[in-house]
């Protein structure tokens, strides 16, 4: 019995020391292998480094054949198809780099990526989805997650990821602007402007999100809607030009031009309001003087303002001249004609308005006077010769008259109607 004992235990101590060798050695073939796939994965990096991608990848390809489920291995190897623009091979890889770690966020992006490349997008989203699902602190990837929803006209999930990106971050004018659009495209106008109003309240001390919301609203026609959020954005910043450039407009617009002549006086005298914004906005009021003595008394006001505020332009005048010539005031429209063309006289619509006004006044010297000054300018304009040669045949200088008139007739051998003018006289 003890013999049996004893070659029992001489057994037990036999198979324990085998197993333990084999365990050792079984650790030391591991760690040999992972040396192993180290060592080649720093030599496919540093081919990768140095940019000889052909040997980077057969070296990456070896580290797979070591160790099938390297995600480094694969992620690299589907960096350098991308670089070589071969999205398609690339997509395998990275994917098995997401499934070998789908904690590294850098392998999802990569495979995002690849997706958008091949114009996936639905699958890229997908991805973005999974990214953030899995790792926390990745909020920022929900902008490129809304991006790839648009692109799919996925439009609902694109403004649900909007909001995630609000209550993520906070609220934006970007994101804003964007869920603005997308709910105008839905025709859910309403709710467009709400989301205008939240964007005002979280930022009230800025006051282009007004005009944005204005902008809105001019665009569907609600002009008169505008009007109290321009007026509620002078209380809160009075020195506002463009609030006062587009209250006087929308008045105007709106039937009330005498409730936009204060706005209208203090844009125009606003050196910072932009001269060609001042003339638009005071041509259309100028339209309106001929049914408006009242409005055409306080225009002339806000139109020599004008002149004050910019005396070397010559727009200046000319918009004067025009208002003074819609009120009656012709010799007077004359006088600022004048005045621009001295500055500026390569306007041919204002020596036509002068040579008009002249003729109509029957002043024909005047008129000989200022066609003669515009001939050195425009020599080739057939009106100017008619009314030149006319003017001079009443004054009977006949000879001047005809060369001026033979002139104008050669002239206007592409012009039928002024043709019918010539032969005429």
């Amino acid at each position: 019995m003890r013999i049996s004992l004893t070659l029992l235990c001489i057994v037990s101590l036999s198979l324990v020391t085998t197993t333990y060798a084999q365990r050792q050695r079984s650790g030391t073939n591991r760690d040999s292998d992972r040396r192993n796939v180290e060592f080649l994965l720093a030599e496919a990096e540093k081919y990768y480094l140095i940019e000889d991608y052909s040997k980077a990848l057969d070296a990456f390809f070896k580290v797979i054949e070591e160790d099938d489920k390297n995600p480094v291995a694969h992620f690299k190897v589907a960096q350098i198809y991308i670089l070589e623009e071969r999205y398609k091979s690339a997509l395998s890889y990275a994917q098995s780099a997401v499934d070998f770690d789908p904690d590294n966020k850098y392998y999802y992006l990569q495979l995002a990526d690849i997706h958008a490349r091949l114009t996936n997008y639905a699958d890229a989203a997908r991805t973005y989805e999974e990214l953030m699902k899995r790792i926390p602190g990745t909020d920022e990837y929900l902008y490129e997650l809304a991006a790839l929803y648009l692109f799919e006209r996925e439009i609902d999930k694109g403004l649900k990821t909007y909001r995630r990106i609000e209550e993520a971050f906070g609220k934006s004018s970007e994101i804003s602007y964007q869920i603005q659009k997308i709910l105008i495209a839905q025709g859910d106008v309403e709710k467009a402007i709400e989301e205008a109003e939240s964007l005002i309240e979280a930022y009230q001390d800025e006051p282009e999100h007004v005009f944005a919301l204005v902008d809105l609203l001019l665009n569907q026609g609600q002009n008169g809607r505008a009007i109290p959020y321009l007026e509620g954005a002078l209380r809160d910043f009075p020195e506002n030009n463009r609030a006062h450039l587009v209250l006087a407009d929308l008045y105007r617009r709106e039937g009330k031009a005498d409730s936009g002549i204060e706005h209208l006086t203090l844009a125009v005298t606003d050196e910072e309001v932009n001269l060609d914004d001042k003339l638009r906005l005071l041509t259309g009021y100028i339209l309106l003087v001929p049914d408006n003595e009242e409005l055409a008394a306080s225009l002339k006001t806000v139109t020599a303002s004008l002149v004050d505020t910019h005396p070397a332009a010559p727009q200046a005048y000319g918009i004067y001249g025009d208002l003074l010539f819609q009120a009656g005031d012709k010799s007077g429209a004359r006088a600022q004609y004048i005045k621009g063309v001295e500055l500026d006289p390569s306007n041919f619509e204002v020596w036509q308005n002068i040579v008009a006004i002249d003729w109509e006044e029957q002043n024909y010297e005047q008129v000989v006077t200022h066609t003669e000054e515009a001939l050195e300018l425009f020599p080739n304009q057939a009106l100017l010769y008619y009314y030149n040669g006319h003017a001079l045949y009443l004054q009977k200088d006949y000879e001047e008259s005809t060369f001026a008139l033979e002139q104008g007739k050669r002239l206007a051998f592409r012009n039928p109607d002024l043709q019918g003018v010539f032969h005429g006289l």
